[in-house]
């Protein structure tokens, strides 16, 4: 094995360790009853505190009624009550933007400012904030600059949540499939982009940008139906698709045959392929029933 091939595989298997975790900061949204804005919202404990939780929209909720209760969002100012480290008790006035950077937003000493992007101060989403010095501060609250004039890139600080945790996982079946001999044919030569499996968070984010959801249905990521024989799962080939068709796709002379077969005759339609047993063409229409054709 190669240094590089080492390091990939080290890179790869703390990232799994990484994945696996549960962030304790991280609120459970299905047992606070709390809807989310998008699957991306992920509702994190303020700091120093034991009741309230700001979401990366700039949503927040304390139980210090034993219930989760919502508070005002916007342009609003917060009087929260904390813990320090020693124990002892302190109020903090602070805003949903303050909360937001702070939890959500990685910083330097130097940074001490926030700044809306779009210098809208109700819009307290993360990627709406920018940490800044008092001096750009200044200059972006005057007209001197503008937000594409600060030569600085805004860094995030990354929570694991379920939902995260679920596309990991995906990604994880399919680089198996890849780098692994399977004993399905469909999987035959089948390989991974270099994006995708140098970086799960890339395969995450296009998964939830692309998912959708059918009644009774689970999802998986089809290779075929775009590039008919495709063998490459990329972004620009690959879509999300309920299950049910996904196996109809796999279920082709194309997939099961064998090289040589597939060498010496041509593709049959998807869904459809030829039993020597029975000599006759068999059709799929769904995971149980088989219907015979001629």
């Amino acid at each position: 094995m190669t240094k590089k091939e080492m390091i990939k595989r080290k890179q790869r298997k703390e990232f799994w360790d990484f994945a696996d975790l549960t962030d304790a900061r991280v609120l459970d949204l299905a047992k606070a009853e709390i809807t989310p804005l998008s699957k991306e919202e992920v509702f994190v404990q303020v700091k120093d505190s034991q009741n309230y939780w700001i979401s990366n929209y700039g949503r927040m909720v304390n139980n210090l009624r034993k219930y989760f209760y919502m508070h005002k969002t916007g342009n609003v100012h917060y009087t929260i009550n904390l813990v320090d480290e020693y124990g002892e008790k302190y109020k903090k006035e602070t805003s949903p933007a303050e909360l937001v950077a702070e939890q959500f937003l990685e910083r330097n000493s130097e940074t001490t400012w926030i700044w809306h992007i779009d210098e809208d101060l109700s819009n307290n989403y993360y990627k709406n904030l920018l940490w800044v010095s008092w001096d750009e501060y200044i200059s972006l609250n005057r007209g001197y600059v503008k937000v594409e004039d600060i030569d600085r890139n805004q860094e995030y600080i990354p929570y694991i949540t379920s939902s995260r945790n679920r596309a990991f996982g995906i990604w994880q079946g399919i680089n198996h499939r890849c780098n692994k001999k399977s004993n399905r044919r469909c999987y035959d030569d089948s390989v991974i982009c270099d994006s995708w499996a140098r970086d799960p968070e890339l395969f995450m984010e296009w998964y939830w940008a692309n998912y959708y959801e059918c009644e009774g249905e689970s999802m998986a990521v089809d290779k075929d139906l775009l590039c008919p024989g495709n063998k490459v799962y990329a972004p620009d080939k690959c879509c999300i698709l309920p299950q049910t068709l996904n196996t109809m796709l796999s279920n082709s002379k194309k997939h099961y045959s064998s090289r040589r077969t597939r060498r010496n005759n041509p593709v049959l339609p998807l869904g459809v392929r030829y039993s020597s047993s029975r000599e006759k063409y068999l059709e799929y229409l769904c995971r149980v029933a088989v219907n015979q054709l001629c």
